[in-house]
């Protein structure tokens, strides 16, 4: 008959699970590189995400540099068609006035 309590599950089965539980972590333990191999690769890892950050910053400044230099021509570009727009005007204005 089934303990309901355990939700259908045979009371007899929890111990066996406990013990390949236990199991698991003991292989898991064994398993674990040395604390020194540890510290090394924990190191490594640190430098890459280190180098990938320094990366990103090089390219954000590159990229603001790029941005600064496209405003810079379109302002120089509107300047001149500003500029080229006011001589027409005052061409018209002193045709007119003459």
């Amino acid at each position: 008959m089934m303990n309901m309590a355990n939700d259908g599950v045979d009371a007899r089965r929890q111990p066996d699970h406990k013990i390949n539980m236990e199991s698991a972590v003991a292989d898991e333990a064994s398993q674990e590189p040395l604390p020194k191999e540890f510290e090394q690769m924990l190191q490594k890892l640190e430098s890459e995400v280190r180098g990938h950050i320094r990366l990103e910053q090089q390219l954000k400044l590159q990229l603001e540099a790029q941005q600064v230099k496209m405003e810079e021509n379109v302002r120089q570009q509107y300047s001149g068609q500003l500029e080229g727009l006011q001589n027409v005007r005052m061409r018209r204005i002193y045709v007119s006035v003459s």
